[in-house]
Parts: C-alpha cells; sequence; structure tokens
C-alpha cells in the first residue's frame, strides 16, 4: 500500500481500528493496482503506456479525464461513481477503473478522491518489479485539489 498524500507506504496507513478509514490510494494485490479502498474514498486509474514520466501532465491526452472529474456532492453521489469505477469504463481510446493490472514500463495516472482528506492527481510508472513480487514505483504529483466534502444526506 502507497499513500501519495503522506508519501509513505506499509500497513501503517490502515486506520488503527477500521482499515477503511486509512490513508493509503493504492494498492497492490494479485498483480493488480487497486485505488479507492478506503472508507469514503474514490480512485480512478488509467494505463497510459510506455510513456515517459516527465510527459505526464493534467492536460495529456488519457490525463485529462481524470483532471476534469468534479468530486461529489453527497454520499449517494459517491456511492453511485464507486460503483462505476470498480466496473471500469472506457472514454475514446483509454480503459479506465479503480483496478488495473500492473506492468513493467507502464505508466500510470491516478485521481485519488477522499471525503475531507484530500484530492489530488498523480503519475506513476512502474520501473522494476522484484523477485518477492513487490514493484519499485517512480512518481510524481500532477495537481493538488481543495479537500472535497460530501455529505452523507442527499439535499
Amino acid at each position: 500500500m502507497y499513500s501519495f498524500t503522506k508519501e509513505k507506504h506499509g500497513n501503517g496507513l490502515n486506520g488503527y481500528v477500521d482499515p477503511r478509514l486509512g490513508w493509503a490510494e493504492l494498492r497492490l494485490f494479485n498483480g493488480k493496482f487497486i485505488t479507492g479502498f478506503t472508507g469514503e474514498s474514490l480512485g480512478v486509474l488509467v494505463a497510459l503506456g510506455d510513456v515517459p514520466l516527465e510527459t505526464v501532465t493534467p492536460e495529456m491526452y488519457g490525463v485529462e479525464g481524470l483532471a476534469g472529474i468534479i468530486p461529489p456532492a453527497d454520499y449517494f453521489e459517491a456511492a453511485s461513481l464507486s460503483r462505476r469505477n470498480r466496473a471500469g469504463f472506457a472514454l475514446e481510446r483509454f480503459r479506465y477503473g479503480s483496478s488495473l493490472p500492473a506492468a513493467v514500463n507502464t505508466t500510470y495516472a491516478l485521481r485519488s478522491t477522499s471525503n475531507k482528506r484530500a484530492d489530488l492527481l498523480v503519475g506513476f510508472r512502474v520501473v522494476r518489479l522484484d523477485d518477492n513480487g513487490g514493484l519499485t514505483l517512480i512518481w510524481r504529483k500532477l495537481k493538488v485539489y481543495p479537500k472535497p466534502e460530501w455529505n452523507r444526506l442527499s439535499n
């Protein structure tokens, strides 16, 4: 697990009582990246292919869809977006979702939005697969948005 917000990795990013209350934005599980798994968080990934990380911008083709996401206004909209992200969706020539296969020499973009905590867009690249199944990533923040706040009850 890794938190781009806290710039830390490991199980300590889980909440003390409830793991869903942790800060991690990205998890590697069975060869897949998973995001949006903590409570009241949304995450969506896109694989950009074998492109240099330094060329990735919020305006880049494939990333602009993530950059333009408007955080939900209430819990019901957040739940709907979470279901859409888990199912995955196609937009132009890219496939987006809260889970994508992890691949070496592939660059990804991630938009992670957590209610009352953080909202950020990052780019990251898998540079090495370790013998133990772990990955080595390089990454950078592309944009930090104001902390979102969605209500549990619809207005």
